[in-house]
């Protein structure tokens, strides 16, 4: 019974792996555009908001756990 729930987590490890990395890339990106929505007056709100989402999803694309 161990040795065949092993085998099916397997296929799952290069699924996590591009989701960290998407969620890694994501969260730059959003980053950059909260960074970049801030210079603007009018866009400060907006650009505090995507900044901290960009922030946690680079966050958690480094340090979160991809629930089975």
């Amino acid at each position: 019974m161990l040795e065949n729930k092993e085998i099916r987590q397997q296929p799952n490890e290069p699924v996590r792996i591009i989701e960290h990395g998407t969620a890694i890339v994501v969260g730059v990106v959003l980053l950059i555009l909260g960074m970049g929505m801030g210079v603007t007056i009018v866009l400060l709100p907006v650009g505090i908001v995507v900044g901290i989402g960009g922030a946690i999803l680079f966050l958690w694309g480094l340090f979160g756990k991809a629930r089975a």
